[in-house]
């Protein structure tokens, strides 16, 4: 009789235990009608993260807040689910993206002479500062009026301050060097002579050094054309007599950028 009444004192035991066990838990009731048993860890804008209550340290499991009618925890209380809005949501933070820091660019224009002007252009972490690296091979146009057979390349380098800025505008000015080797057949009147001689292989070096100022407008994330200006100096050495020149010339760019 005694045993008897020890195992209903343990089973009321084991049924108060249990009570509490199952009382101690969330519930999470679905749109769909299903009704999930949850130990409930985050409430977000958009979303709930819950384990199970048998497995409180297991994996956490994630559901869309547009699944949930409501949800009881385990006091009793009813939180009702509503899915946050897009006002409702905070902005990112800015800066969490980082910006482009390298460019590749084509100069245009120089396509119809023929040329080929392309170049890469490094941006410092703060964008206000670039350095480009121009590199040139085709025809030059200063010299396409009498020069035969014409080939030229070059390399050089440029230095922009990007005085105003802002999401799909910039604005700079900077310095440039640049050299370049032509090749070329040419000819002139020889006064000596007094014919016309026709000098085939010409080669010569030419230097340029210039001020730039540039507008870039981005018509796309990652696409932008520039319009350059330039004021520049070239140095070289005239044919027919061999002697150093210096002329002041005005050069426009108008440069197609993508940005990576």
């Amino acid at each position: 009789m005694k045993a008897t009444s020890g195992k209903r004192i343990l089973y009321v035991i084991s049924l108060c235990l249990l009570s509490s066990f199952l009382s101690a838990q969330d519930t999470i009731f679905r749109v769909d009608g299903t009704v999930q048993p949850a130990h409930i860890i985050e409430i977000t804008l958009t979303v709930v993260r819950y384990t199970l209550p048998n497995d409180p340290e297991g994996p956490v499991y994630t559901i869309s807040k547009r699944a949930i009618e409501r949800i009881v925890r385990e006091d009793g209380s009813v939180t009702e689910v509503q899915q946050a809005t897009p006002s409702d949501t905070p902005p990112e933070p800015i800066g969490t993206k980082p910006s482009p820091r390298n460019a590749i660019s084509l100069d245009v224009p120089k396509l119809f002479f023929p040329a080929i002007s392309i170049g890469y252009e490094r941006y410092s972490e703060c964008g206000m500062w670039g350095l480009k690296i121009p590199f040139e091979f085709g025809r030059t146009p200063m010299y396409a009026r009498h020069a035969k057979n014409l080939q030229t390349i070059g390399i050089g380098i440029s230095i922009k301050s990007y005085i105003f800025t802002d999401i799909w505008n910039k604005f700079y000015a900077g310095i440039s060097a640049n050299i370049k080797e032509a090749t070329y057949d040419y000819t002139f009147f020889d006064s000596n002579l007094m014919k016309h001689v026709e000098v085939k292989g010409y080669q010569t070096t030419l230097y340029r050094y210039g001020f730039m100022v540039g507008y870039q407008v981005h018509f796309h994330e990652r696409w932008s054309a520039s319009l350059q200006p330039e004021v520049a100096l070239r140095s070289g050495i005239i044919e027919e007599s061999g002697q150093r020149f210096l002329r002041l010339f005005m050069r426009v760019e108008l440069n197609l950028i993508h940005t990576f």
